[in-house]
């Protein structure tokens, strides 16, 4: 992936250069050393540390999936779930509650309502030392919306989620997923894709201290709020695109490790003779050129899905794309689950890993990078044994 990340950036660079703009990494302002057992102002990295300890496999902080669970259930068709703020007294002993729980506790919802939990979960946001899409990327994020042809501020928008570290580009991705399940549900709630974006745009992209006022905050961040709800917008309505590498970076993280391959060969052949080396790889090549490739099913508890898919790969009149094997699988499985909630993954051999377009011709790509592998994950809400 970091790879990848070289690559975004320097597509990234170049895309502002087209059009003239420039960002400015803010400051990080230091912030005291916090209790380890609280939930607010604390770094993504430090919450996703302690909650891997007891759940090895979470990739987004507890006290998130938590408040979206809660929300998911109980207040998805609510109106103004946004919008409408809580009780200023039990937003403020919700927190409290949510910093004491101890892992894997259960959470007591019941003295609180859908925009007591909503209005926490924004305040937490806020509260984060490091924001959610970094301090070196967010005024990155809002010159977004100075690009004139939205289909260049989607590709930006992409190249910048793939910047990020894994934990801000995962969290960042559970909260679109979260926000785009209360769009889905306007008719009932009157929270439309464009009330959306303008209340948590502020929340993503004005981030605070806990003692900060908002009467406080620089001028000059909320005139860039201004065009922070046209790019909240836009990461909510393609937010399914936004992890997708796009085939540009693909081809050229394929020739760089080529380069790096030969480079490698070229110094082994010092050592030993190089028709070992080039009979090593040829052999390696021509022998899964010659065979069907099992596609790796990583399959939760939730899914129960068998544990193989066997794709011809060596009929050229083969036509097997990701998306045939995906609703295959969800055929096969025991507990139904959409095939939209699952994606086809290419890892290993010339590319650490990239979600696959649902049109790939497998037999073609298997061509490109014979020695790797696929994988069916789930893009569904992880299924964790965490009590809510």
């Amino acid at each position: 992936m970091k790879g990848v990340q070289t690559l975004a950036l320097i597509e990234l660079t170049a895309l502002f250069d087209q059009h003239n703009i420039t960002y400015s990494k803010l400051k990080q302002k230091r912030q005291k050393n916090k209790v380890a057992s609280t939930m607010f102002g604390v770094n993504l990295e430090t919450l996703l540390e302690r909650d891997q300890r007891k759940y090895p496999d979470t990739k987004v902080p507890i006290i998130l999936q938590k408040m979206t669970s809660f929300l998911q259930e109980n207040g998805l068709a609510e109106e103004g779930i946004l919008r409408i703020s809580g009780s200023v007294s039990r937003i403020r002993q919700l927190k409290d509650d949510l910093d004491a729980l101890l892992p894997g506790a259960t959470m007591q919802w019941d003295a609180y309502t859908t925009q007591d939990v909503a209005s926490v979960l924004k305040k937490w946001l806020r509260e984060l030392p490091i924001p959610l899409l970094t301090a070196g990327f967010t005024q990155a994020f809002a010159a977004v919306h100075s690009i004139p042809d939205s289909k260049q501020q989607i590709q930006a928008l992409n190249y910048l989620v793939l910047i990020l570290p894994d934990v801000h580009r995962d969290t960042l991705k559970h909260l679109l997923e979260f926000l785009s399940m209360i769009v889905k549900e306007e008719k009932a709630n009157r929270m439309g894709l464009n009330n959306v974006a303008m209340i948590m745009a502020p929340n993503i992209f004005l981030p605070t201290s806990p003692s900060q006022k908002p009467s406080k905050i620089a001028l000059s961040e909320l005139v860039m709020a201004t065009g922070m709800a046209t790019v909240v917008r836009l990461m909510i309505n393609y937010h399914e695109l936004l992890w997708t590498i796009p085939s540009l970076l693909i081809k050229q993280v394929r020739y760089q490790t080529k380069l790096q391959n030969n480079r490698r060969g070229r110094e082994a052949g010092k050592f030993r003779p190089r028709k070992n080396k080039v009979d090593f790889y040829r052999k390696l090549e021509n022998d899964a050129l010659e065979t069907v490739v099992d596609v790796v099913v990583e399959s939760p508890p939730c899914c129960m899905w068998p544990t193989s898919y066997r794709v011809p790969v060596t009929n050229q009149k083969d036509e097997t794309t990701a998306e045939k094997v995906v609703r295959k699988l969800c055929d096969y499985s025991i507990k139904k689950h959409s095939w939209n909630d699952h994606a086809l993954f290419e890892v290993g051999g010339n590319i650490e890993l990239r979600r696959l377009d649902k049109s790939t011709v497998l037999p073609l790509l298997f061509r490109e990078n014979p020695l790797g592998k696929w994988e069916v994950r789930c893009l569904h809400p992880p299924i964790y044994e965490v009590k809510m």
